[in-house]
């Protein structure tokens, strides 16, 4: 017979162990709920891996690839071909009316193209079929800034640019060459849009941007002014000219951003700023970007001083970087040269 005072100590070991038991059961429960929820959430991350990278896949076109050519129909009728276009950077937005998250991101991108497209930015957006309604909404919130396109029908190009799914953007440099894009998964903020271009070309930015990169090439500068070239936008010198005045109103010359495309894929592409004076001879240029071929820098300083005074083909002719002809020092005697007839062209 146990004695009393010893059952009582037994039993509050028995109910300890069975207290200890409900524990190890709520615990190995509450593992297994853990394991099961992080089963789930691995396969969902492993899922939305694979969406990404159809998404990727979809659009087959590369940073720095050459955007491939379309010809398009705008709300009045013309024609669109972006292949002519150069000359100018480009947004190009696809998008479809019955899509709620095309409605969201079209506010960020009316605002960026109702600021930069009076200074050089093109901007052109692409609506698949939808109801009246619908696609006049869209429209509006685009805004007059944007060339608004219908969808085109050619379904090898459909592929390249927008896939299956929408909202698609694509942001260009004057060559046509892409700079960034944007997915349904991936999308490009218009903020991060705006930092590539104004970084790429200041003569987008405000008048205070305008005038510090004229500054670079004529010192005395007091105020710069946008001019449209004669013949138009070219890759080379962009869509404006830039007439620089000193404090007296009294014009010192004209400058222009030059970007020369190296199509080389160890280089970097140039792009300088040059000032031609009023009597026809480059005042200045300057560097606003580094210059790579194959790991070596051009020898920059030397080069831009023997452009000084420069006025005619045999003038730059000869003019070379580091020894040897490369492609970085002919792109910048290129574009200096382009420079100096476009701005013969403006008298």
């Amino acid at each position: 017979m146990i004695p009393p005072d010893a059952a009582e100590p037994a039993g509050a070991a028995v109910a300890e162990i069975a207290g200890l038991r409900r524990k190890v059961r709520v615990l190995l429960l509450a593992l297994a709920i853990f394991a099961v929820a992080a089963a789930a959430m691995s396969v969902r991350m492993n899922r939305l891996a694979l969406e990404l990278e159809r998404e990727k896949r979809r659009s087959a076109i590369p940073e720095g690839a050459l955007l491939p050519p379309l010809r398009l129909t705008d709300q009045d009728g013309a024609t669109v071909d972006t292949g002519e276009l150069r000359g100018a950077p480009l947004l190009l937005v696809f998008a479809a009316p019955g899509c709620p998250a095309c409605h969201e991101r079209v506010l960020g991108w009316r605002k960026l193209a109702e600021e930069l497209t009076p200074r050089g930015l093109l901007a052109v957006a692409v609506l698949r079929e939808g109801e009246a309604g619908e696609t006049d909404e869209l429209v509006k919130k685009l805004g007059p800034a944007f060339r608004v396109c219908r969808d085109v029908e050619d379904p090898s190009v459909l592929a390249l640019y927008r896939g299956t799914s929408v909202p698609r953007s694509y942001l260009a440099d004057r060559w046509g060459m892409l700079l960034a894009s944007g997915s349904p998964m991936e999308p490009l903020e218009p903020r991060h849009a705006r930092e590539l271009l104004l970084a790429r070309y200041p003569e987008l930015g405000a008048d205070e941007a305008v005038l510090a990169v004229t500054r670079r090439v004529f010192p005395d500068a007091a105020k710069a002014e946008r001019m449209a070239w004669p013949e138009g936008p070219t890759p080379e010198l962009g869509r404006w000219a830039i007439r620089a005045t000193d404090a007296g109103g009294a014009t010192l010359g004209a400058a222009a951003v030059i970007e020369q495309d190296l199509k080389c894929p160890v280089c970097h592409d140039l792009l300088a700023v040059a000032g031609v004076d009023r009597e026809g001879k480059v005042a200045a240029v300057a560097l606003l970007r580094r210059i790579e071929v194959a790991g070596s820098e051009v020898d920059a300083k030397p080069m831009l001083e023997r452009l000084h005074g420069a006025h005619d083909d045999e003038s730059i002719d000869g003019i070379d970087g580091i020894s040897g002809a490369t492609k970085s020092s002919r792109a910048l005697r290129d574009g200096v040269r382009a420079m100096l007839k476009a701005v013969a062209a403006l008298e």
